[in-house]
């Protein structure tokens, strides 16, 4: 093995840059003992495509066996995928931190699986590990072409006529990106059928006007232009899905990651096998962050972070349709997580059996939600939850399905909704204490249980002044609360509870702060109580039964009968 670079470069080169003299000055350093890539040929610098010297050096058997691998600080153009992991031994691809960059470009095999492939033991040996460690992978969106509109197209219209033509080709994706913004969620998303002159015919009529001077961008189908999808159903190589996963693990028996960003991708990591162990990744992606299933022996995943449009900005003229999976977590046993964050995604655990906790569980910004569907027998711990945002989310922030069984130590909402913020449609959801707001004129219930069984437990409920609001409505299941306090702000109306008759329904110990008016007979479950209504244990008023004591707006006990 030579230890110094064979690059065809003189001093006088103008590639001879700082970096690249810090590359070749650490050549020998090891990392440990590991070869390095820049002995093999690897270029720090960007240029020239570095996957066949990362792929001799993965290869190379200095000791009869594959070493680790080393790459120092600097940018690695990465064409063709590499593959990590020993069918006998383990192996590690370490960088230098984050300040090492495995750039993905534009002419990266379009049919390749991942950009860093996970090589399994045949000898089914959970200590023949994989791992990758210290390292960013960046994917290089390909430049779009933007021109402005010089005629009026009404709304519905299918041709486009533009300032110049020179970026845009049949089949490029279209979207209006002056009246979208840099997140365009309501674009044209329509492609380029045909092309006479400066006019541009679209396959689907637009969806709203584009007056004269409107920015129009075209971009190549092999970026980032297409509708997502929260499912992880995904053909590697197909039209407009062509970015391959950061890092895939198809059948391997053991993997380990730590310290790695993921940037601008397409999906993350993708995990198939017996067992994993991530320490910290971070990673800005457009469809899926991680997606795992079929892991066992207890797999653990540290921290986890997402960003829904990619780090730095390399996607601010992508199309985003609040659909982006922070997530997908399926079959594990006993999984567990210290931090999980997501901005702007989504957490899917749906299997047919998965159990696990997570310590810390924060849902950040609009469309950032937890879905959690399994059946009998499966179940989540999640310690600590908070959900912020939600104005403009796409669906619920927490929604709840099937037989399985959820357990929050403590959750934390403060979020302007405009649509419920926990649906719970089966199974059983427990909530041991926490603050519930709502900030918006809302026609739905803060917490709307159609099945299963809700279980709540010191909780305040809020909302701001003026604001009109239903904390909990039941129609199916059955719900028990204890503990907790329903407030109403000065000048806001609404109700605490819209229950239907269930002998399984329990409000016990409730107080009802600033709740005005009477109780009509019409409105099946309502509570809705003046501040004087004292040892009327014959009051049952549309299927609710108030009993011991009530006085000043606090309730002992209230029970659905």
């Amino acid at each position: 093995m030579n230890d110094r670079p064979s690059y065809p470069w003189s001093e006088g080169d103008a590639l001879f840059a700082d970096e690249l003299n810090a590359a070749i000055a650490n050549a020998g350093a090891t990392g440990g003992g590991a070869v390095n890539v820049i002995g093999y040929g690897a270029d720090p610098t960007g240029v020239i495509d570095s996957s066949p010297a990362f792929a001799a050096a993965l290869a190379a058997r200095p000791n009869g066996r594959h070493a680790d691998v080393f790459a120092p600080a600097g940018t690695y153009l990465l064409n063709s995928p590499i593959t990590v992991g020993d069918s006998l031994y383990s192996q590690r691809l370490s960088g230098a931190g984050w300040s090492t960059i495995l750039t993905v470009g534009p002419g990266f095999s379009a049919s390749a699986l991942g950009v860093i492939l996970i090589q399994p033991s045949p000898y089914n040996d959970v200590f023949a590990q994989a791992s990758v460690c210290d390292l960013r992978i960046h994917f290089q969106q390909p430049p779009d072409f933007s021109t402005t509109a010089t005629v009026l197209t009404a709304l519905g219209g299918t041709t486009i006529t533009v300032a110049s033509v020179a970026g845009a080709r049949v089949g490029s994706y279209v979207f209006n990106q002056t009246s979208t913004g840099s997140m365009p969620s309501q674009s044209i998303m329509a492609k380029v059928t045909n092309i006479a002159g400066n006019v541009v015919t679209i396959d689907r009529p637009t969806l709203m006007a584009i007056d004269v001077g409107h920015v129009i961008t075209f971009a190549d189908n092999r970026s980032h232009m297409v509708t997502l999808s929260p499912t992880p159903t995904l053909t590697p190589g197909a039209p407009g899905i062509k970015y391959p996963w950061a890092i895939y693990c198809g059948v391997a028996q053991s993997f380990f990651m730590d310290h790695v960003l993921v940037s601008g991708a397409w999906d993350g990591v993708y995990i198939r096998g017996q067992t994993f162990a991530i320490g910290q990744y971070f990673v800005g992606c457009m469809n899926i962050g991680l997606d795992i299933d079929e892991c066992y022996n207890f797999p653990k995943l540290d921290h986890f972070m997402l960003w829904g449009w990619g780090i730095p900005s390399t996607m601010q003229g992508v199309y985003y349709d609040g659909q982006t999976v922070a997530a997908n977590i399926g079959r594990c046993d006993d999984f567990t997580c210290d931090i999980f964050q997501t901005w702007c995604g989504i957490l899917n655990i749906t299997a047919a059996w998965s159990w696990g906790q997570i310590n810390q569980l924060k849902l950040d910004g609009d469309n950032s939600a937890l879905n959690v569907a399994g059946v009998a027998g499966t179940w989540l711990q999640i310690g600590q939850c908070y959900k912020t945002g939600g104005q403009n989310n796409v669906g619920v922030p927490m929604a709840l399905t099937g037989a399985c069984g959820v357990t929050i130590g403590s959750v934390m909402i403060t979020a302007a909704q405009n649509n419920p913020t926990i649906t719970l449609g089966g199974g059983s959801l427990v909530i041991n204490g926490g603050y519930m707001w709502n900030g918006l004129v809302n026609v739905w219930p803060m917490i709307n249980v159609t099945g299963g069984n809700l279980s709540i437990d010191q909780m305040r409920f809020d909302s701001s002044v003026g604001r009109t609001t239903t904390y909990l409505t039941q129609t199916g299941g059955s719900v028990r609360v204890s503990n907790s306090a329903f407030v109403v702000p000065p000048g806001a109306g609404g109700q605490a509870f819209s229950l239907t008759n269930s002998p399984r329904n329990a409000i016990t110990n409730v107080d009802l702060n600033g709740w005005g008016g009477t109780i009509p007979p019409t409105a099946l479950g309502r509570v809705s109580l003046s501040t004087s209504y004292a040892n009327d244990a014959a009051a049952a008023v549309g299927g609710v039964e108030i009993g011991q004591e009530y006085r000043n707006g606090s309730i002992r006990m209230v029970r659905v009968t």
